[in-house]
């Protein structure tokens, strides 16, 4: 998959702060409009990010492990496509 950066200025490009990572996925589909596979995913860790975080609310361990490995999957693409290290221990 061939992923071409863009720069965007403060000025250039708004967005507003938010935990819905489905929202911000929206904002890179555009460019790369491959990265739309992981809607499921970033819809079901986006519910995670904020409900875990208030009294009463937890994670299973199967879903803290389905949250790491689709993390490390993204970050894995992420680090292919900007053509970093693959190995982040080395950093």
């Amino acid at each position: 998959m061939h992923l071409e950066i863009k720069t965007f200025s403060r000025k250039d490009f708004r967005f507003s702060r938010t935990h819905d990572l489905k929202e911000l996925l929206g904002l890179i589909v555009p460019s790369v409009p491959i990265w739309q596979v992981w809607e499921p995913d970033f819809s079901s860790l986006s519910k995670h990010a904020v409900a875990t975080r208030y009294p009463g609310a937890s994670a299973t361990v199967e879903d803290a492990e389905y949250a790491v490995r689709i993390c490390d999957e993204v970050g894995q693409t992420v680090r292919e496509q900007l053509k970093l290290p693959l190995d982040v221990s080395d950093n």
